[in-house]
């Protein structure tokens, strides 16, 4: 995954720390342009960079400091932090100072983007900040040797290199696909919050974590009674904005859109071209009836939008593919998402390999009505709910899968849900659908088109979410805020079907939906419901696995958690592929990491940079070209 990793070791190895840092730098290259770049700040830490020629990030280095922007800022400029750094650089308590001045700067910023600070004096600090929502993944672990911080897990895993499986958090990724809150899958691995500034002492490796925004998604109480047209109109006029900024941050690229034919890719299309801005419309089609009406669909938009269009056809993903997506994102997408890798390449082939993608991603979590379908006195109700409509296994089979008790595994989903700063159960389950599900599962989709393309959705651009957000829910409980927003938006986009439905926006729903919101009222009715209706792809075999599963229990880290009678048992019998899948993708991702643990010494033909000393750029971005030594022959390649 490109992006920034920072790590601090207080004691004596930090030497080694570093060369194994720089070894796992050295294997990330998803595409041949892949480049790292480790630079040793002072004797105890280093910072880290894996990116390819056009993955926004800059490097900036001043006698007393080094600072890393990782990602886009929309409203304004990543510069303004290279200009605070240059500023405070003289300052005695520069850390405090950057530490306090992030915060206020990016709780005002439309931004994406992770921000590191080293002081050079080893007696200094280490600040790390994200953006309001944490729009991109940022992992850390801190032991009694050192700190590491990173936007791939195999980074840490590779520097503490004795990281072990933590139960509940498979067990979550078993059942949701992806772990609750800030737990990962990996003990003593966490995921930074969204809106963190967090500061780490040098000399101690103590650390301090600061959040300067709480989301809090309350219940709106405005007026429901008053005219929608207004507001939507402004919400409209909103997203047309944010998406123009989206634009205009990378003028020089070519945009491309992912369209579907639901709502949200068609209003991003109606917003740009509302907007004066140039995308070309692509449309996957993977040869089912289902992929025919969407490409009919998305043509009919991109023909009502004006918008140049294309369409790719899908295949069955080879082998290696469906290894790669597991690989890509650390387990953190499932094997079966192999197909978005076309979606890349294909987007690649429209608009060069330095496109920039649009996607209607987050549309489905601000816009339509979020609250559970029936009323929730507990918890426990609440943790059963979304257990059974989130899931790929249910509680009982993910327990018994690693030996822990249904009880234990209940209690880590009520522990998260507890966390969450609403007071009512109902706006705790809307806290879970979007920044668990839509942060946890959400996000990491978007982090694997970053792997090769810069890719954004003006649903989350700050202003309009929380405008979105703050539209009563009396408005969305009908379905029909949508299309009036989509009328705001563009006459013709209201009145094309929506390819989910087959019927236009805001039209009272068909027997089909009904019956599917009537069975979410039980949870145990709507898992039987869903597991019947996807019995009938059980005779399909899952199509790769990447060793046998006896082999793949054998590693370490499988050996030591799951039940291998369970396991065995599960994969044997008929199930849905979603389960196979969710599981192999686990124990696969288990595998991986316990290789990587094995990360030794730099290998001898490195592909990694180490500067021992930046200040020959002082004041300098490094931005444009670095000489990479391969093999003692120096070459360029662009970070």
């Amino acid at each position: 995954m490109p992006g920034v990793t920072v790590s601090l070791d207080c004691t004596a190895e930090h030497d080694c720390t570093r060369r194994r840092l720089s070894a796992s730098l050295h294997y990330e290259s998803h595409t041949p342009d892949y480049r790292s770049l480790l630079h040793r700040v002072n004797d105890r830490s280093c910072v880290g960079v894996a990116t390819y020629p056009d993955y926004p990030i800059l490097l900036h280095a001043t006698a007393n400091a080094l600072v890393a922007v990782d990602g886009a800022v929309y409203d304004g400029s990543p510069h303004d932090v290279i200009h605070k750094v240059d500023e405070i650089d003289s300052a005695p308590d520069r850390g405090n100072q950057i530490a306090m001045w992030l915060g206020q700067w990016l709780s005002d910023r439309d931004a994406e983007c992770v921000i590191v600070y080293a002081e050079r004096d080893p007696n200094g600090t280490v600040v790390i900040a994200n953006d309001v929502l944490g729009r991109l993944p940022f992992y850390y672990s801190q032991s009694s040797r050192c700190f590491v911080a990173s936007r791939s897990l195999r980074h840490i895993v590779a520097v503490q290199n004795g990281s072990q499986p933590d139960p509940l958090g498979v067990a979550q990724s078993l059942i949701f696909g992806y772990s609750l809150g800030s737990r990962t899958y990996i003990r003593d691995i966490s995921m930074l919050a969204p809106a963190s500034v967090m500061t780490i002492s040098q000399t101690t490796g103590a650390m301090q974590t600061t959040a300067y925004n709480h989301w809090c998604l309350e219940a709106d109480d405005s007026d429901p009674s008053r005219p929608q047209d207004a507001d939507a109109q402004d919400l409209a006029e909103l997203f047309v904005d944010c998406t123009r900024q989206r634009r205009n941050t990378f003028t020089d690229r070519s945009c491309v859109l992912f369209l579907s034919g639901g709502l949200d890719s068609r209003s991003v299309a109606g917003a740009l071209v509302r907007g004066g801005c140039s995308a070309t419309a692509l449309t996957r089609d993977d040869g089912t009836p289902v992929g025919g009406r969407e490409r009919a669909t998305a043509q009919h938009i991109a023909a009502a939008c004006g918008l140049p269009w294309e369409w790719t056809a899908f295949r069955q993903p080879y082998p290696w593919e469906y290894q790669r997506i597991i690989e890509l994102r650390d387990g953190l997408n499932y094997g079966a998402m192999a197909t978005q890798l076309q979606s890349h390449r294909a987007a690649a082939a429209v608009g060069g390999d330095d496109c920039l993608v649009f996607t209607g991603d987050g549309g489905d979590k601000v816009m339509p009505y979020l609250r559970p379908p029936r009323r929730l006195r507990t918890v426990r109700q609440l943790a059963e709910m979304v257990s059974a409509q989130t899931s790929f296994l249910g509680i009982q089979r993910a327990a018994a899968l690693i030996g822990c008790t249904e009880q234990q595994v209940l209690e880590s989903v009520e522990e998260a849900i507890e966390s969450y700063p609403e007071a009512s159960i109902e706006d705790r389950f809307v806290h879970y659908m979007v920044f668990e599900r839509g942060r946890r599962w959400l996000f990491e989709g978007e982090e694997r088109a970053r792997a090769f393309q810069w890719a954004t959705s003006p649903f989350y651009a700050i202003p309009f979410f929380r405008r979105a957000l703050s539209i009563p829910w009396q408005w969305k409980q009908s379905g029909r805020w949508y299309a009036v927003f989509l009328r705001a938006l563009s006459e013709k986009l209201a009145t094309i079907p929506d390819v989910n439905t087959g019927r236009p926006p805001g039209t009272p729903p068909r027997f089909r939906a009904k019956i599917k919101a009537l069975v979410s009222h039980s949870p145990r009715l709507e898992r039987f419901v869903r597991d019947l209706y996807t019995r009938k792809t059980l005779p399909k075999p899952i199509p790769w696995q990447p060793l046998p599963v006896a082999e793949l229990l054998e590693s370490a880290s499988a050996a030591a958690l799951f039940n291998r009678n369970q396991i065995e048992h599960l994969l044997s019998t008929p199930q849905p592929l979603t389960i196979h899948w969710q599981v192999i993708t686990v124990l696969w991702s288990l595998h991986q990491f316990d290789k990587q643990a094995e990360l030794e010494a730099l290998p001898k033909r490195d592909a990694t940079m180490v500067i021992e000393n930046m200040t020959a750029v002082n004041g300098q971005l490094v931005a444009a070209r670095i000489p990479v030594h391969l093999d003692n022959q120096t070459k360029q390649a662009d970070v």
